[in-house]
């Protein structure tokens, strides 16, 4: 069991099929953290993913300034959290957002968080797909209690290319 002494308090909702949890910081900036099945796309021989995957994600209204250790303990705080709430055989995967060209400090970052605040509950598998116009840093969170750990960290490995179609 993680435990969390020190974090934001967050609230949770669900709508339109996602889960969106929300928490505000004392520099008051607000952050969320949302996550979406992916059983609706296609994986081809991907059981694990196609009934337990989701897509997670974290964004920040406002412009961070300065170190605040609380957000990357609160926002595995909250996977852990949705490890509860939708069970410990889920596969979280991440692909740091590129929009601003900051995609390699996001993943860098949570690497970080996770290492500090989560890698005794959950194991982080890392990989970086390099395509003729960019480079994405792609994640997949899983519990370390989850009865097919090793056969969903395989189907991670084997999706990598099928995660990331190049542009048409």
């Amino acid at each position: 069991m993680i435990d969390f002494i020190d974090f934001y308090s967050f609230i949770q909702e669900k709508k339109d099929g996602t889960l969106r949890y929300f928490f505000n910081t004392t520099h008051k900036l607000q952050y969320f953290v949302w996550c979406v099945s992916s059983s609706e796309l296609e994986y081809g021989n991907s059981p694990n993913l196609k009934e337990k995957g989701y897509f997670i994600g974290f964004d920040c209204i406002g412009e961070p300034s300065g170190k605040d250790s609380l957000i990357g303990k609160t926002i595995c705080r909250i996977l852990h959290q949705i490890f509860i709430d939708l069970g410990n055989d889920s596969m979280l995967i991440f692909n740091a957002d590129d929009s601003d060209e900051k995609h390699v400090l996001r993943h860098r970052l949570f690497k970080i968080w996770h290492n500090d605040y989560g890698r005794d509950a959950t194991l982080l598998e890392s990989l970086i797909i390099e395509q003729a116009d960019k480079t994405h840093y792609l994640g997949c969170i899983i519990s370390k209690s989850n009865p097919k750990l090793k056969e969903s960290v395989e189907e991670f490995r084997n999706l990598k290319f099928e995660l990331i179609k190049p542009h048409s």
